[in-house]
């Protein structure tokens, strides 16, 4: 059809269950790909279900998911997806999104912010650093002095 414009369709699950995750499990913040065509979430909130689904794999931190109700930063469901074909993990995450907007009447708002950050830079011509601030290896030290002095009694 000449003229109309066609909207690319949503990766979907041929299959896909949600439900309360057993009480004693522990919510993590993680998916399991058990295979090509299979997602396997044990135990996890709708608010990490949304950094899962919208965010880089549930790790980008310069997302930030608010309102909805209480529950949905206490209660965790347990979701099993079958695809009916390979697909890779970022396709399974996308996938997750039009199975959450069904299941649980999720609406996104997506918009920009921009917030004043502070940011550490070496100011120095020959990128050297000062003469009291050490290169960081990569490893803590031992025991770790205390970062603050406990506060005197009043």
């Amino acid at each position: 059809m000449l003229g109309q414009a066609t909207t690319p369709s949503r990766p979907t699950f041929e299959v896909a269950t949600i439900k309360l995750a057993e009480p004693n499990a522990v919510p993590k913040n993680q998916a399991l790909r058990v295979s090509p065509t299979r997602l396997s979430i044990p135990s996890m909130t709708l608010y990490w279900l949304i950094y899962t689904a919208y965010g880089d794999g549930g790790y980008n931190t310069s997302m930030s998911v608010r309102g909805g109700p209480d529950w949905a930063n206490r209660t965790a469901f347990a979701i099993e997806g079958l695809s009916s074909g390979p697909v890779t993990q970022q396709q399974q995450r996308l996938m997750l999104r039009p199975l959450l907007e069904e299941r649980f009447g999720l609406k996104v708002l997506q918009k920009e912010e921009t917030y004043d950050v502070l940011g550490l830079v070496v100011d120095r011509r020959d990128g050297r650093l000062g003469p009291k601030v050490k290169k960081w290896d990569g490893t803590c030290p031992k025991v770790m002095p205390p970062l603050m002095s406990p506060a005197p009694p009043i």
